[in-house]
């Protein structure tokens, strides 16, 4: 499945595309998912498995929320985030209906 070509972050609204993202020098992977504000775009790494995207994807939106409230976007504080709450939110349907609800 693949992700949301739109996601809504607050105020903005990010493209979502998959791509590969290799470092121009070397030709290797040079990461999973890049947030650019600016642009408002996330791009994945196409190559990677469905729930590592799912995963990337999350620590990107978390980096774009960060960036709609302002608050600062450490990315040592975000990288152990998204494999938590994707579990959470995986483990608990009942809670993102809740969530979710107008």
């Amino acid at each position: 499945m693949k992700p949301p070509a739109k996601i809504r972050v607050g105020p903005y609204i990010f493209t979502v595309t998959l791509a590969d993202i290799l470092d121009p020098a070397s030709g290797q992977l040079h990461s999973y998912g890049i947030t650019r504000n600016a642009e408002e775009t996330i791009t994945l790494h196409k190559g990677q498995s469905a729930g590592n995207m799912r995963d990337t994807l999350l620590h990107e939106l978390l980096h774009a929320a960060c960036h709609a409230s302002g608050a600062p976007a450490d990315e040592n504080a975000i990288r152990p985030l998204s494999g938590t709450l994707i579990s959470i939110l995986r483990d608990n349907p009942r809670l993102v209906e809740f969530l979710t609800e107008p």
